[in-house]
């Protein structure tokens, strides 16, 4: 993962990515998802057990939710794997 990579795994529902919170993909996130309903929780992985140092981010989307921002990634250069 890097800044212009996301995996999302459909068992899980997940979207994970490494990105800072003003960064394209969280911003692209939430703008395809404004007019949505539903509460969007990122949540910051680590590392190691002590939480010292970051890993990825992750956000649970429901099937629409996962095609709207899959698609709006795309659109703005980001590739993204499916699984």
């Amino acid at each position: 993962l890097d800044s212009r990579r996301v995996y999302y795994d459909r068992a899980e529902r997940y979207l994970y990515f490494v990105d800072a919170p003003q960064d394209l993909v969280i911003r692209t996130i939430r703008a395809s998802l404004a007019g949505m309903r539903g509460v969007l929780e990122f949540e910051q992985l680590h590392l190691d057990k002590h939480r010292y140092f970051n890993g990825a981010r992750r956000v649970g989307l429901i099937e629409e939710q996962a095609k709207t921002v899959l698609t709006a990634l795309r659109l703005v250069g980001v590739t993204a794997t499916v699984r």
